[in-house]
């Protein structure tokens, strides 16, 4: 089994944001992959499982992707004067992956 946590820091309201970009996709669950979405004060929680590699790189890469649209959505938000847009925050997320290792369960074998 692969498994990853990746937590995202920052105002509330961005951090809405993020989650429903991401909360429709995490509906769409298989039998190999899956995420789940947490919210905690002051971050955001991505928790991934995958039975294989080949569908942990598909979910991470879904997830990335749909992070970086957000992030550009923000970046263009907060150039945008503060009356127009609703979405710009004072300060940029901080995005980091909490468990970078992979974790491989011991009846796989590779």
């Amino acid at each position: 089994m692969f498994s990853s946590t990746i937590e995202i820091k920052g105002e509330k309201e961005v951090l809405d944001t993020y989650f429903s970009a991401l909360e429709p996709e995490q509906a769409f669950e298989t039998e190999r992959a899956n995420y789940r979405l947490k919210k905690a004060k002051g971050k955001l929680v991505i928790d991934i499982s995958a039975n294989d590699a080949t569908a942990f790189r598909a979910v991470s890469s879904s997830i990335s992707g749909l992070l970086a649209i957000v992030d550009r959505t923000i970046n263009i938000a907060s150039k945008v004067p503060s009356s127009k847009a609703s979405v710009a925050p004072k300060r940029r997320p901080i995005l980091r992956s909490v468990d970078r290792t992979m974790k491989i369960a011991s009846s796989k074998t590779l």
